[in-house]
């Protein structure tokens, strides 16, 4: 999958962001470290809410590789600041403003507010 990697948009911590050469509306996230479970994590959090209320709040993941070092995602328009109107749910999360970087978080879609970084832990949980 590294060959559709496109134009370089960003990274932090764990994983860097490209755009999806084929499909400008799709993101591939690269893990820097091949045993990070991250894009594992994001994954199976997007496929237990991708159906549910929660769901809505969460940028949708399109496809993960099978070592899941890349991982898919719809791109969205990222937010300048961090939303006033986070869901109950993520605020129990803790750490949906990681770093005191919590706009880098967070975009829209659809007209809605949703979260692009949700692989540090299992959702279905909280």
């Amino acid at each position: 999958m590294l060959n559709k990697c496109g134009k370089y948009l960003g990274e932090g911590y764990r994983r860097i962001v490209y755009e999806h050469i084929d499909d400008a509306g799709l993101v591939i996230k690269f893990l820097k470290n091949p045993d990070d479970d991250h894009n594992q994590i994001e994954w199976d959090n997007w496929q237990m809410l991708k159906d549910t209320e929660k769901g809505e709040t969460l940028a949708p993941c399109v496809s993960m590789s099978d070592d899941s070092r890349f991982l898919v995602q719809v791109r969205v328009k990222l937010l300048k600041e961090a939303p006033n109107n986070v869901t109950e749910w993520l605020k129990k999360l803790g750490d949906w403003k990681v770093g005191g970087n919590e706009s880098n978080h967070w975009g829209t879609l659809n007209g809605k507010t949703v979260l692009i970084d949700y692989g540090d832990k299992k959702l279905w949980n909280i």
